[in-house]
């Protein structure tokens, strides 16, 4: 498994997971078996964004990016379709469980798993409850609602499960920050971005009989961008930590984890059009997730030999500064993996020579 090649972590005492689902187009193959309604991705307004087709859930590690390396890695671990009878959810936590249970996960005592916003539901976290050492980072949509603790009662009526509501898009209902602090941090393009965060602790969300969601508080965490006049710049992004040890977690390390989950679309974007993801067309659903983990374990092999190649930079990339640095991306790596697959030989035997046949021979008279 690729988790055994994954690098402890060095400069953080957790190491970073993100999940996402990716939908595979197949509009089509009209014949293929279990074929559903997906979303499509597209910019163009004018095109619809429902298609049909097949979902696969993946699951990848954030190895630690030292001064050599892509800073973007993403090491998909596991890859599940998400069929017709299931959901996202429903495989998302068979595939926390797999690396909940897998023997060197119990190395780290924290993990911190990052998700978008469809996974913070009470049916998704309420599946987390007994994991001690998981924190869940999820971003939630600006317009929901969730709730403060209640305020004791006393007497014999029964003990309130919520308390005032907490709405997102409100300030009015914001009661003051437990934690408040202002976090810089450099841009790829070498200029510092600062953000203000706002941490209010132990809030609830509303659940169901099914998922008492009242029993498992949180925290919520606002990142407010800032400018150079330290003014608010474009919409604030809300931040769910989910989990036992959440208190662990400062702020600042929250929105850092959170903003490694954007690695997980850097390699749906770069194994799509470039290792084939989602382009091998079969009548098979089975052969068609085979295909889709052989693209992920070609891209785990990319990052196993990102310090083993040569960059190989194209005709017109020869003077450009990034050509020639060690921190070299997953395409410069598929370039020169040709010469990494000559070094390493091949158990083929050379071809023999076969001659000239002597052709057929005269019937002695």
């Amino acid at each position: 498994m690729l988790l055994n090649t994954l690098p402890s972590p060095t400069q953080l005492p957790y190491p970073v997971f993100g999940l996402d689902e990716t939908p595979n187009e197949r509009v089509s193959a009209r014949c293929l078996s279990d074929r559903q309604n997906i979303h499509r991705s597209t910019p163009v307004v004018a095109q619809r964004r429902v298609s049909e087709g097949h979902n696969y859930s993946v699951l990848a590690a954030f190895p630690e990016a030292a001064a050599a390396d892509w800073s973007q890695w993403a090491l998909p671990l596991s890859v599940e379709g998400v069929s017709s009878v299931s959901n996202a959810i429903e495989v998302a936590h068979n595939q926390i469980a797999q690396l909940m249970s897998y023997p060197q996960s119990t190395n780290w005592p924290l993990k911190i798993l990052t998700v978008d916003s469809r996974y913070p539901t009470p049916a998704f976290l309420y599946g987390l409850r007994e994991y001690r050492d998981l924190v869940v980072i999820a971003r939630v949509r600006r317009n929901r609602n969730f709730y403060c603790q209640p305020d004791p009662v006393s007497g014999p009526t029964r003990p309130r499960w919520y308390g005032p509501r907490f709405q997102l898009n409100d300030a009015t209902t914001w009661p003051p920050p437990a934690q408040q602090e202002t976090l810089t941090c450099p841009q790829p393009n070498g200029l510092p971005r600062s953000w203000q965060l706002m941490r209010w602790t132990n809030r609830l969300m509303r659940g169901t009989r099914a998922y008492p969601m009242h029993q498992f508080p949180f925290d919520l965490l606002r990142c407010q961008r800032l400018d150079g006049d330290a003014q608010p710049q474009g919409p604030p992004l809300w931040l769910l930590i989910w989990g036992q040890p959440r208190q662990q977690i400062t702020p600042s390390q929250g929105q850092q984890a959170y903003a490694q989950r954007f690695r997980l679309e850097h390699f749906f974007g770069f194994a799509k059009p470039h290792l084939l993801l989602t382009a091998f067309q079969t009548c098979l659903t089975s052969h068609e997730i085979n295909a889709v983990r052989l693209a992920s374990l070609a891209h785990g092999q990319l990052w196993l030999a990102r310090h083993l190649v040569d960059t190989l930079p194209l005709p017109w990339q020869r003077y450009s500064p990034s050509a020639h640095t060690q921190q070299r991306t997953p395409r410069q790596v598929q370039r020169g993996f040709a010469q990494l697959i000559q070094q390493m030989g091949s158990l083929a035997t050379l071809p023999k020579t076969r001659g000239i046949p002597p052709g057929d021979l005269k019937a002695s008279a």
